[in-house]
């Protein structure tokens, strides 16, 4: 019995996307062409834009998709839900209408991904996830951050 209840307990946290499933930021470079047109179809990579960093998350359905990045011009973030068009989103925003990112990092947790906090200047808040182990989520807030700071930097 209690043999088959660990093998239970073990194949539900699996199935979950717990942190031993957690995925690995990607490098922009490393997208397919595929993934890129994604991008560019959903409104959020424009002609010379460059993706810096992705992560991707799928869904505890096999219908939902999420990705979560930042460019050499914007954060975004994207859910999409196959079954269920209503409950998917896309939001970004462009790095002169962002007042404030909050990095808060939930690597060392069970269940939680860690985000940076969106908030712009027009009141907008939104989250851009990042599903890693602790070392990628740092290098992730800290290269979204400077990137957003070289873009509030003002041109010599």
């Amino acid at each position: 019995m209690r043999v088959s209840l660990r093998i239970t307990a073990t194949v539900m946290l699996g199935s979950l996307g717990l942190p031993a499933c957690r995925g690995r930021v990607q490098a922009g470079a490393e997208l397919t062409a595929a993934e890129l047109q994604r991008l560019r179809q959903l409104g959020l990579l424009a002609p010379g834009e460059t993706v810096r960093l992705f992560d991707s998350q799928a869904g505890l359905r096999g219908s939902a998709q999420a990705g979560n990045f930042f460019t050499d011009r914007r954060l975004a973030a994207y859910w999409l839900e196959k079954d269920r068009p209503g409950r998917s989103s896309i939001t970004y925003a462009y790095y002169p209408d962002v007042d404030t990112l909050y990095g808060i990092d939930r690597s060392q947790t069970l269940t939680y991904a860690s985000y940076l906090e969106v908030r712009c200047h027009d009141g907008r808040r939104f989250n851009v996830y990042v599903s890693a182990d602790s070392a990628q989520t740092r290098r992730f807030f800290r290269a979204a951050t400077a990137e957003w700071q070289r873009a509030r930097r003002p041109k010599p």
